[in-house]
């Protein structure tokens, strides 16, 4: 029996999981991994051309309706509106290409908020609305993930009565297969349902979560006594752990002066950006997801430099701090 398509999860013992990608062409077994190393994974993905592309379609999206003349009120162009479908589609191929269970998540995504078009202005609003509303959400949820990494790594309380609201609840489809034992398997067909399940799984467990010294990305740590450096190699072939001898250490976070300017510049431009997402209004001070990311992204990194000894205190705190 054929299976509908989607990306199915069976859930195994100590973390792992197992997944198969069903498209209309194939199933396709992927490596096997845990549920905290594919958190990890994603929450380190660089989202910078992603952005690029949502951007484009999103301008793409603003000049396919004439809302500027009042004479030309409900008027749409259809070229325009082409050219939105040709680059999110080849925005999917993109992703299909170097990751297919992504690409295919996003897809699915996209298939199921899109409706036939039935030759009405009404069909290109809502779906360039669809459009770039799906697109959207994985970017959304990759920050929020490295906000829940980031407050686990620091043994923060996490917060779903407001901070993470949103990821309190989450819908997926349940299937079941009966050999000699009963195996669950679970399908997604979006970005942000497939690794919020692993996430909501994740905290279930007693999650411990770090944030390397050395190279500033997260990681899980073999034990729970405090782990400063990841086993991820390097330039040169050395891990963060055999490296870290040769960095100048830093204090903790509360008495390092960059360390202080980081977590305090981080939550400010958090917190504006949570104002432009979940207002229907601009507010005060809101600041679109790629605004938020064109700051996080050379800060994260001037973090790393200065933790590195490759930047002075200065040098990093002008790419850091936000005086407004």
């Amino acid at each position: 029996m054929k299976r509908t398509p989607g990306l199915y999860v069976t859930l195994q013992k100590g973390g792992k999981i197992k997944r198969t990608l069903v498209t209309n062409k194939s199933e396709t077994v992927l490596d096997e991994t845990t549920i905290g190393a594919e958190l990890i994974w994603y929450a380190e993905l660089d989202y910078n051309t992603y952005v690029d592309s949502l951007i484009k379609i999103e301008d793409l999206s603003e000049k396919t309706e004439d809302d500027g003349n009042p004479e030309n009120y409900g008027t749409v162009y259809l070229d325009t509106f082409d050219e939105l479908l040709t680059e999110a589609n080849e925005l999917v191929y993109d992703i299909e290409a170097v990751y297919p269970a992504l690409g295919a998540l996003l897809r699915f995504d996209l298939l199921d908020h899109t409706k036939e078009d039935d030759g009405t202005p009404m069909y290109v609003y809502l779906t360039k609305k669809s459009i770039c509303e799906q697109i959207a959400e994985p970017v959304h949820f990759y920050i929020q993930l490295r906000e829940v990494l980031e407050d686990l790594s620091h043994g923060v309380p996490l917060d779903f009565e407001d901070k993470y609201a949103n990821l309190a609840q989450g819908a997926f489809a349940q299937s079941y297969t009966f050999t000699n034992t009963l195996e669950m398997e679970y399908r997604f067909r979006s970005t942000k349902s497939y690794f919020q399940f692993l996430l909501m799984n994740y905290l279930n467990s007693e999650p411990n979560v770090a944030r390397c010294h050395c190279c500033g990305q997260y990681f899980i740590p073999k034990t729970r006594k405090p782990t400063l450096y990841c086993d991820r190699v390097m330039k040169g072939g050395k891990t963060c752990k055999e490296i870290a001898p040769a960095i100048m250490h830093k204090n903790a976070v509360d008495t390092d002066p960059v360390l202080k300017a980081y977590d305090r510049t981080k939550h400010k431009m958090y917190k504006r950006y949570e104002r432009a997402y979940y207002s229907l209004d601009q507010l005060p001070k809101g600041i679109s997801f790629e605004k938020y990311l064109e700051w996080r992204e050379p800060a994260a990194e001037a973090r790393t430099k200065y933790l590195k000894g490759e930047l002075t205190a200065e040098e990093a705190l002008k790419i850091i701090e936000v005086n407004d």
